[in-house]
């Protein structure tokens, strides 16, 4: 936790506030308030709180914080420490995977993705990780890819990074194979030559509005 510098209280209940080091702004949600028991705060007060960064432009008035937990308040302001313990831990494995994701490379981040991405993002973890089966790709082209990649299992995803021209380097795969592959992808909203840095990109806008999406409580309490 850490000190905050009340800048002003809201007649509708809710509250602003400036961090005590780098002063910048944290919105203090209503509800949190509430039931910290405070009511009387003027500027220039101070509490200690936690905060978490900011994802959403409502009331909070574009503020880079929002403050999740009360633990004290002075002018002799007592409250029961209450807060948003949940969220607070889920912010933190967040960016444990937001980090984890940004300095992995093409296997890691398919591990991270494949076992993590699910729950974030359905849609785009079934395009990413469809397998590539029989009835995909014609008997040979299936062959000669599941041969390339010596995986147990080929996924769409393992095929992004794949130019067409290093496709055609694989032996005995043709112009016939490779628009199968192509077409194959398309169907996914996928294509070859994809970057890594594209694929990264995608999957942490994803993140970020599921993170929104969960922690709109927050704001609108």
């Amino acid at each position: 936790m850490q000190r905050l510098i009340i800048k002003s209280i809201h007649e509708h209940g809710f509250g602003f506030a400036f961090t005590h080091k780098e002063h910048d702004q944290v919105y203090l949600p209503r509800k949190l308030l509430s039931e910290a028991g405070i009511t009387s705060l003027k500027p220039a007060d101070e509490i200690i709180g936690e905060v978490i960064p900011n994802y959403i432009d409502k009331l909070d008035g574009g503020c880079k914080y929002i403050c999740t937990e009360i633990g004290y308040a002075h002018r002799h302001i007592e409250p029961e420490p209450r807060g948003y313990a949940r969220e607070i831990e889920y912010m933190k494995q967040f960016f444990i995977l937001h980090d984890e994701i940004k300095k992995s490379d093409k296997n890691q981040l398919r591990n991270n993705l494949y076992n993590s991405f699910k729950r974030i993002d359905p849609s785009l973890h079934r395009a990413l990780f469809a397998e590539i089966d029989r009835p995909s790709l014609s008997v040979r082209t299936y062959n000669l890819i599941r041969n390339e990649l010596d995986h147990m299992k080929i996924y769409n995803y393992d095929l992004l990074s794949y130019t067409p021209a290093e496709l055609l380097r694989i032996p005995n795969l043709g112009r016939t194979a490779l628009y199968e592959v192509q077409n194959h992808l398309s169907k996914f909203g996928l294509k070859l030559s994809t970057p890594l840095d594209q694929i990264k990109e995608k999957v942490m806008s994803s993140f970020i509005e599921h993170v929104s999406d969960t922690l709109t409580h927050i704001w609108k309490d």
